[in-house]
């Protein structure tokens, strides 16, 4: 009877000694791997996400430079002195937003892009300096010229080795965040491994363990998945405003009426203002990962305005009523601009692409006060939502079956993401073919100082006001 004692008192040892080895080697095994995904997230967070901002902050001072230079050579045409303070501000930008690029650790085959952007980049400065040098002699038409027959396609070519280049860098986040996931489906067969070594002793202890390393691993791929979309939302979001640059300024090159270029040319600075705005607050808000200070205020007038300016365009294309209702009294809301701008844009160019054939094409945007609270409507007469699909439309990459027009379903995620990390609401309302009705609400805040009344908006087919109470 002791003998057997003694030998239950060993299987007991040996069971819980086995218990303890195979918690403490899973434990480590876990851990190791842990470290291997904390490596990978630590190289998108100081490698490839700040190659994306810095050379998406690039292409937009490229195109920044090309304005300048032409309303550099059109001032000094009319007789009046143009200062090159500003074209020299803006070279100094561009070059300082490459070099702390090149500053980073490359990625295999990189450097081969990144003499592609030195080599047309230099390009670039030539003929910027040899524009400033024929404008400053008087050589008008040669600057012209230069403007219109050689700069484009040296701005061209610049910007398309930058977007090779932001394409690698989002392509080595998507490879990463696949390795991620292949670390954590080999951890998880090594886990439950050792695991059923300790059979009912480790039972209540490994499905602790295992819940909280899944938890964990969850956590990382979100984190992975949303620095991967980031990256190519960044470049989605820039594509709207930079369109509407190179409309305008291609309005002011072919107008020989000055009023008519001079407000092309400003429509092309803000757009340029709005794409900058856009890079500053969403790159600051993704880096962030909390709500921002309530200090941060944006009229909300001036941010309806520049979204229905900007895809007036792409509306008037598809013969699409774009219109706007404001409160009589102007309001603000406590985000950043760029974030307000992205979330309307996302929006109505939403319901603008979604649209289809439909008897009644109108798209309609509604901003109202309601206590603390700002509330913003797109409402648009398209197909509406598939059945079944409802607020599963914000989630990543979700799009309705058998949907023909080409995207990532990233848009509205993004607009979810922004919403609720804003201290928002958000919803939609919808009925097959009976169009949609998509709404989020921001907390209220006092006008920022120096915040103009809020003019009437307009209609994107007609062009007059519309302005309701």
């Amino acid at each position: 009877m002791r003998e057997a004692r003694v030998s239950s008192k060993w299987v007991i040892v040996l069971t819980l000694a086995t218990v303890v080895a195979a918690f403490i080697g899973s434990t480590g095994y876990a851990e190791y791997r842990a470290a291997q995904t904390h490596a990978l997230t630590t190289e998108i967070a100081i490698n490839e996400s700040p190659s994306i901002e810095y050379l998406a902050a690039a292409r937009a001072e490229l195109r920044d430079l090309q304005r300048l230079l032409n309303t550099h050579v059109l001032l000094a045409s009319d007789g009046r002195a143009p200062s090159t303070e500003p074209l020299r501000q803006v070279r100094e930008r561009l070059r300082s937003n490459l070099e702390a690029y090149f500053a980073l650790p490359a990625l295999p085959h990189e450097r081969e892009l990144w003499r592609g952007i030195e080599k047309e980049l230099a390009d670039v400065d030539v003929l910027a300096d040899q524009i400033v040098a024929r404008t400053a002699a008087g050589r008008f038409d040669e600057a012209r010229r230069a403007l219109v027959d050689v700069l484009p396609r040296a701005i061209d070519e610049e910007a398309d080795a930058i977007i090779a280049a932001i394409r690698l860098n989002a392509e080595r986040v998507r490879q990463v965040a696949e390795q991620i996931e292949g670390a954590r489906r080999r951890r998880m067969w090594w886990v439950f491994g050792l695991d059923g070594v300790s059979v009912m002793l480790a039972i209540a202890l490994a499905v602790l363990a295992l819940r909280t390393i899944a938890r964990q691993e969850d956590l990382q791929r979100h984190r992975s998945e949303e620095l991967e979309g980031f990256a190519r939302r960044v470049a989605h979001d820039l594509l709207n405003p930079i369109a509407a640059v190179e409309l305008s300024l291609g309005t002011a090159a072919g107008s020989p009426d000055g009023a008519r270029r001079a407000s092309a040319l400003a429509r092309a600075s803000r757009s340029v203002d709005r794409a900058r705005r856009l890079i500053d607050d969403l790159l600051a808000f993704a880096r962030a990962g909390s709500p921002p200070a309530t200090a941060s205020a944006t009229a909300v007038t001036e941010v309806v305005e520049g979204v229905m300016e900007e895809l007036r365009a792409p509306a008037l294309e598809r013969s699409i009523a774009l219109r706007a209702e404001l409160p009589a009294v102007p309001v603000a809301v406590r985000c950043a601009t760029g974030v307000l701008t992205s979330l309307l844009s996302n929006l109505v160019r939403n319901a603008i692409k979604h649209m289809g054939d439909r008897p009644r094409l109108e798209v309609e945007v509604r901003v109202s006060r309601e206590r603390d609270r700002v509330r913003f409507e797109v409402e648009d007469s398209g197909p509406g939502l598939p059945p079944g699909l409802g607020s599963r439309v914000f989630d990543p990459y979700v799009r309705g079956a058998g949907t023909a027009t080409p995207g990532l379903g990233l848009g509205l995620a993004t607009v979810r993401l922004l919403v609720e990390g804003h201290d928002g609401r958000l919803g939609v309302r919808s009925k097959p073919g009976e169009g949609s009705l998509f709404w989020f609400e921001l907390p209220g805040a006092p006008l920022p100082p120096g915040s103009p009344a809020a003019p009437p908006p307009t209609d994107a087919r007609s062009g007059g006001p519309t302005q309701r109470a």
